[in-house]
Protein backbone atom coordinates (compact mmCIF):
# COMPACT_ATOMS: atom_id res chain seq x y z
CA UNK A 1 0.00 0.00 0.00
CA UNK A 2 3.02 2.32 -0.12
CA UNK A 3 1.89 3.36 -3.61
CA UNK A 4 -1.39 4.63 -2.14
CA UNK A 5 0.59 6.76 0.34
CA UNK A 6 2.62 8.20 -2.53
CA UNK A 7 -0.54 8.78 -4.57
CA UNK A 8 -2.26 10.51 -1.67
CA UNK A 9 0.67 12.86 -1.27
CA UNK A 10 0.75 13.56 -4.98
CA UNK A 11 -2.97 14.26 -5.16
CA UNK A 12 -2.79 16.62 -2.20
CA UNK A 13 0.09 18.44 -3.84
CA UNK A 14 -1.46 18.54 -7.28
CA UNK A 15 -4.81 19.54 -5.85
CA UNK A 16 -3.12 22.62 -4.48
CA UNK A 17 -1.89 23.45 -7.99
CA UNK A 18 -5.45 23.68 -9.24
CA UNK A 19 -6.47 25.60 -6.18
CA UNK A 20 -3.59 28.02 -6.67
CA UNK A 21 -4.64 28.51 -10.27
CA UNK A 22 -8.09 29.54 -9.09
CA UNK A 23 -6.85 31.93 -6.37
CA UNK A 24 -7.20 35.68 -6.58
CA UNK A 25 -4.66 37.94 -4.86
CA UNK A 26 -5.40 38.41 -1.17
CA UNK A 27 -6.25 35.86 1.52
CA UNK A 28 -5.14 32.28 1.29
CA UNK A 29 -7.92 29.94 0.28
CA UNK A 30 -9.16 26.76 1.90
CA UNK A 31 -10.27 23.92 -0.36
CA UNK A 32 -12.06 20.69 0.45
CA UNK A 33 -10.66 17.95 -1.81
CA UNK A 34 -12.34 14.55 -2.17
CA UNK A 35 -10.29 11.70 -3.61
CA UNK A 36 -11.64 8.40 -4.94
CA UNK A 37 -9.17 5.57 -5.60
CA UNK A 38 -9.61 2.32 -7.50
CA UNK A 39 -6.83 -0.23 -7.35
CA UNK A 40 -6.54 -2.05 -10.67
CA UNK A 41 -3.55 -4.28 -9.89
CA UNK A 42 -2.74 -6.69 -8.25
CA UNK A 43 -6.47 -7.02 -7.56
CA UNK A 44 -9.34 -4.78 -8.51
CA UNK A 45 -10.88 -2.99 -5.56
CA UNK A 46 -12.30 0.41 -4.76
CA UNK A 47 -11.02 2.13 -1.65
CA UNK A 48 -13.30 4.34 0.45
CA UNK A 49 -13.20 7.97 -0.70
CA UNK A 50 -11.48 10.43 1.59
CA UNK A 51 -11.65 14.19 1.94
CA UNK A 52 -8.79 16.44 2.92
CA UNK A 53 -8.43 20.18 3.40
CA UNK A 54 -5.82 22.12 1.43
CA UNK A 55 -4.79 25.70 2.22
CA UNK A 56 -3.08 27.50 -0.66
CA UNK A 57 -1.30 30.84 -0.83
CA UNK A 58 -2.29 33.37 -3.48
CA UNK A 59 0.94 32.70 -5.46
CA UNK A 60 -0.89 31.31 -8.48
CA UNK A 61 0.72 29.10 -11.12
CA UNK A 62 4.11 28.55 -9.56
CA UNK A 63 4.09 24.99 -10.79
CA UNK A 64 3.75 21.78 -8.85
CA UNK A 65 4.75 21.91 -5.18
CA UNK A 66 7.11 19.32 -3.69
CA UNK A 67 5.41 15.96 -3.30
CA UNK A 68 4.63 14.90 0.25
CA UNK A 69 5.51 11.17 0.21
CA UNK A 70 8.63 9.32 -0.87
CA UNK A 71 11.15 10.69 -3.33
CA UNK A 72 8.89 12.27 -5.96
CA UNK A 73 9.52 14.70 -8.77
CA UNK A 74 7.47 16.28 -11.49
CA UNK A 75 8.79 15.18 -14.89
CA UNK A 76 6.30 17.15 -16.99
CA UNK A 77 3.87 19.98 -16.30
CA UNK A 78 1.85 21.88 -18.88
CA UNK A 79 -0.89 24.47 -18.73
CA UNK A 80 -3.41 25.11 -21.46
CA UNK A 81 -6.28 27.39 -20.50
CA UNK A 82 -7.94 26.02 -17.36
CA UNK A 83 -6.38 22.56 -17.76
CA UNK A 84 -3.07 21.35 -16.38
CA UNK A 85 -1.44 18.07 -17.31
CA UNK A 86 1.41 16.43 -15.47
CA UNK A 87 3.64 13.40 -15.17
CA UNK A 88 5.26 12.48 -11.86
CA UNK A 89 7.68 9.77 -10.79
CA UNK A 90 8.24 8.57 -7.23
CA UNK A 91 10.63 6.12 -5.65
CA UNK A 92 9.88 4.61 -2.28
CA UNK A 93 11.42 1.49 -0.82
CA UNK A 94 13.27 0.82 -4.07
CA UNK A 95 10.09 0.79 -6.16
CA UNK A 96 9.53 3.42 -8.85
CA UNK A 97 5.94 4.55 -9.47
CA UNK A 98 4.92 6.74 -12.41
CA UNK A 99 1.73 8.76 -12.65
CA UNK A 100 0.06 10.86 -15.32
CA UNK A 101 -2.96 13.05 -14.91
CA UNK A 102 -4.83 16.26 -15.41
CA UNK A 103 -6.58 18.92 -13.36
CA UNK A 104 -9.16 21.37 -14.68
CA UNK A 105 -10.71 24.44 -13.08
CA UNK A 106 -14.47 24.95 -13.10
CA UNK A 107 -14.86 28.67 -12.52
CA UNK A 108 -13.13 30.15 -9.47
CA UNK A 109 -14.51 27.85 -6.79
CA UNK A 110 -14.11 24.28 -8.06
CA UNK A 111 -11.80 21.92 -9.92
CA UNK A 112 -11.60 18.25 -10.79
CA UNK A 113 -8.98 15.86 -12.08
CA UNK A 114 -7.82 12.32 -12.65
CA UNK A 115 -4.55 10.47 -12.28
CA UNK A 116 -3.33 6.98 -13.20
CA UNK A 117 -0.35 5.50 -11.40
CA UNK A 118 1.55 2.25 -11.83
CA UNK A 119 4.70 0.78 -10.36
CA UNK A 120 7.44 -0.12 -12.81
CA UNK A 121 7.71 -3.60 -11.29
CA UNK A 122 4.13 -4.41 -12.33
CA UNK A 123 3.02 -4.82 -8.73
CA UNK A 124 0.53 -2.01 -8.18
CA UNK A 125 -1.64 0.17 -10.40
CA UNK A 126 -4.44 2.56 -9.52
CA UNK A 127 -6.79 5.16 -10.95
CA UNK A 128 -7.77 8.19 -8.93
CA UNK A 129 -10.25 10.98 -9.40
CA UNK A 130 -10.44 14.08 -7.27
CA UNK A 131 -12.58 17.18 -6.94
CA UNK A 132 -12.00 20.35 -4.97
CA UNK A 133 -14.43 22.98 -3.74
CA UNK A 134 -13.52 26.36 -2.27
CA UNK A 135 -14.73 26.41 1.35
CA UNK A 136 -13.32 29.63 2.78
CA UNK A 137 -10.14 31.39 3.76
CA UNK A 138 -7.17 30.20 5.76
CA UNK A 139 -3.53 30.99 6.49
CA UNK A 140 -1.10 28.81 4.55
CA UNK A 141 2.22 27.83 6.09
CA UNK A 142 5.03 29.71 4.42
Amino acid sequence: MHTRAIATGIVAGLASIAAQAACAQGNDEQWSVTVETRMTRPMSTTLPPFTTTVCTPPDADQGPPPMQQGDCKVEQYAREGDRRTYRVACTQGGTRTVGEGWTEKSGTSAYRGEMRMASDDGGVAMDMSYAGTLTGSCTAGR
